[in-house]
């Protein structure tokens, strides 16, 4: 019966365990890290939306608040992260359900005022 290596000598077998991970390290077939170099291939192009979305900022004028704003406005909406055609339909449908919404208050702030004065009246 033979014994736990662990048990015998843990000194012994935490070095053959550093010896056997040096071992396998060096006959590894992996490049260095330092020679290593990512480069695309010729057909695919790294695109961000934020190339053309996101200003940084800039002084005090009033353009420069504008560019704030609209980089603001793209990140708080995530709208950087869409392609063109998906930022038009959000605004699209975004305006039509803000319309919607102002015409729906107009409408109930109207029927108030007219149910509030009807009752001050009589």
């Amino acid at each position: 019966i033979q014994s736990n290596p662990i048990q015998s000598n843990p000194i012994q077998f935490i070095h053959r365990l550093s010896y056997l991970y040096s071992q396998i390290m060096s006959t590894s077939s992996y490049p260095p890290p330092s020679t290593t170099s990512i480069t695309p291939s010729s057909h695919y192009v790294f695109k961000t939306n934020t190339d053309s979305l996101c200003y940084g900022d800039g002084d005090r004028t009033t353009t420069a608040l504008f560019t704030r704003f609209l980089y603001r406005y793209n990140l708080w909406t995530g709208l950087y992260m869409l392609e063109p055609h998906e930022r038009f339909f959000f605004h699209v449908f975004g305006w039509m359900f803000l319309t919607s919404l102002f015409l729906y208050l107009a409408v109930f702030f109207q029927g108030l005022y007219a149910g509030i004065t009807m009752e001050i009246t009589e």
